[in-house]
């Protein structure tokens, strides 16, 4: 057998393996060395249920690409690259895909042996190139004996069973290739599938194991339910769950931006589907359960001393990663061991309490805590009372705060209040996601949340944000700040490209708006904290927009924002407005919010005593 069909064999039976896997979507950056896979993907994609191809020149791009269509898809998302530095540039996002348990195939063309090691150009060390950051790699040889393709596909299968295992995420498969890598004489490869592929399913519900959790929580009486990253992957109507276990155990649910929960409208599920344990759980809530139970001022109130004292929960349920908000942080960090019972609820096991206070870890599916928790009797209609009078309130002073001037909580909470449904909102690392979490109100409609809170990072947001566009139906909302966007400022240029509706909306603060609610903005020098902190950005946005093909609007005023909201949600494509703020405003518009609230729960306390 020649080369190029060797080349074509194992390309072919790859991508038919992936495919029968469930391979939806390869994002595809061009190259010479993966020529072979890249006219295999391309004659996959002509057949009926093929996969959908997207190019996108830049690797990294192409990474936070392919993470966002895949955590949009919730499906294993291809992606592939040539060989040398090129598959260096996924490394970000693979990292990202790690944390945030995002399954990815990453298959990675290269020089075959002989070429390694001597100086061959474009060629590196490819051998396990992303480390601990991936959950399986494997060498994909080029064999021409019989049986090859039996080979190739039960690599893919293993592959594809990792990258869905417990906990999902990237995996990696090296190919080296010979030349001559394609000719147009080789013979069609028939498709193959995977010999085995082994999902691991959730193991469903066992009364033993939540038994510590039911002591822990025994004769408790003021229960909170926190909703971090993570806690919904969107599957199952867990919302419906969590919002009902909280109507009965009488447990404000507070619930991070991120968290799916806290713009989610609960849905009760069929009847005719519904298990007896829920039908008698249904019975205990109070009121209409569709209400909701979220607290969305738990920013604001969690820095009120007077509110953290009377407040105290005896019991903390933790679904998901630890939230985003420091404020909620620091306080669960605080709260008295022996005195507040703590488990943390994690569908595979992992440990996310870096406050190093969780009595109890539970690896199980979060839908099993209402079948477990339904029998507890915690009702405290008074708790739950006490802690939705507070929110009301404070979502009060919040309003008024927020419709004074023009500053960053001005735009988080009308981007909450106004992204319509059926859209999606991605909101970027630093303050965009602690101004959302702080300053959004709960709303009558869903609102899907997007994030990259697995490793913090803002690299990447808008490339992460096009593919969860390209993942879904309906608008995606990017809220981000500038030096954000001016990291990814190479993926706007692809954006144009890909006929995405997205509509970005930056807030121009001057560079690192965080590091101004930091010491080091009381403690180093102005000109030190400028050039080294805060990095003001050289950029005229609206020449990059332009450049880009992207609309721009400059914004420096809320009347201006929603009218420019209204045309940016019905224009198709890409739009980018600029919302100019001025930091040192901000800064003191947080403080009067957060006083504003401290304010009302003092009359609060007076009028109640």
């Amino acid at each position: 057998m020649n080369t190029p069909q060797i080349n074509a064999e194992v390309a072919a039976t790859l991508v038919s393996a992936a495919v029968l896997g469930g391979v939806r979507h390869v994002v595809i950056s061009p190259g010479s060395r993966s020529t072979p896979l890249v006219m295999a993907l391309a004659a996959a994609a002509e057949q009926p249920r093929g996969p959908t191809l997207h190019v996108l020149t830049d690797e990294r791009t192409a990474g936070f690409f392919a993470l966002g269509l895949a955590r949009a898809t919730r499906t294993v998302v291809g992606l592939l690259c040539t060989s040398g530095s090129a598959a260096a540039h996924y490394l970000p996002a693979l990292i990202e895909a790690s944390e945030d348990r995002v399954p990815l195939l990453v298959v990675t063309a290269d020089r075959p042996a002989e070429q390694q090691g001597c100086g061959a150009g474009q060629t590196i060390d490819q051998q396990r190139l992303f480390g601990g950051f991936v959950r399986h790699f494997r060498e994909v040889g080029s064999p021409g004996a019989t049986g090859a393709a039996a080979y190739v596909a039960g690599v893919v299968a293993r592959a594809l069973d990792e990258a869905t295992g417990t906990p999902p995420g990237p995996v990696h498969l090296n190919v080296p290739f010979r030349e001559p890598l394609w000719s147009p004489e080789v013979v069609a490869v028939s498709a193959r599938g995977p010999l085995h592929l082994e999902r691991r399913e959730d193991a469903g519900y066992d009364a033993a194991q939540w038994e510590p959790v039911a002591e822990a929580l025994a004769d408790r009486k003021r229960p909170v339910i926190v909703a971090g990253p993570q806690a919904w992957s969107g599957s199952g109507n867990l919302g419906f769950h969590v919002d009902l276990l909280a109507g009965h155990l009488g447990s404000p649910l507070l619930a991070d931006a991120t968290s799916q929960l806290r713009f989610l409208r609960p849905r009760r599920p069929d009847a005719q589907r519904r298990a007896p344990w829920a039908r008698q759980a249904l019975a205990l809530v109070r009121g209409d359960v569709s209400e909701g139970n979220a607290i969305a001022s738990v920013e604001a109130l969690l820095r009120v001393p007077g509110f953290t004292e009377r407040h105290r929960p005896d019991a903390v349920i933790r679904l998901g990663r630890m939230p985003s908000s420091r404020t909620v942080q620091t306080w669960l960090g605080g709260l008295p061991a022996g005195e507040t019972a703590m488990v943390h609820v994690d569908p595979h096991g992992d440990l996310h309490d870096p406050t190093h206070r969780a009595d109890l870890v539970v690896a199980a599916d979060p839908r099993h805590i209402l079948r477990a928790l339904s029998a507890l009797e915690l009702t405290n209609p008074l708790w739950m009372a006490r802690w939705k009078e507070a929110d009301a309130l404070a979502q009060l002073a919040l309003s008024r705060a927020c419709a004074e001037g023009f500053w960053e909580g001005t735009i988080a909470r009308m981007l909450a209040e106004r992204v319509p449904e059926g859209a999606a909102l991605h909101v970027a690392s630093s303050m965009p996601i602690r101004n959302l979490d702080a300053f959004a109100p709960t709303r009558e409609t869903e609102l899907p949340v997007f994030a990259n809170r697995g490793a913090n990072g803002i690299d990447g947001t808008l490339a992460t944000a096009l593919g969860e566009a390209a993942g879904r139906e309906g608008r995606v909302v990017l809220f981000c700040g500038d030096l954000a966007l001016l990291h990814d400022v190479g993926t706007l240029f692809a954006a144009g490209a890909l006929g995405l509706n997205v509509t970005i909306v930056m807030v121009d603060n001057g560079g690192g708006g965080i590091f101004g609610f930091l010491p080091i903005a009381g403690q180093a020098a102005p000109a030190t904290f400028e050039r080294f902190f805060r990095t003001p950005p050289a950029a005229d946005f609206g020449a990059i927009a332009r450049a880009a093909g992207a609309r721009h609007g400059r914004i420096t005023d809320a009347a201006a924002l929603s009218d420019a909201l209204d045309a940016a949600f019905e224009a198709p494509g890409l739009s980018l407005l600029q919302c100019v703020v001025d930091p040192a405003h901000d800064r003191d518009m947080h403080t009067a919010a957060w006083a504003a609230v401290a304010d009302g729960l003092a009359w609060l306390s007076r009028t109640t005593a």
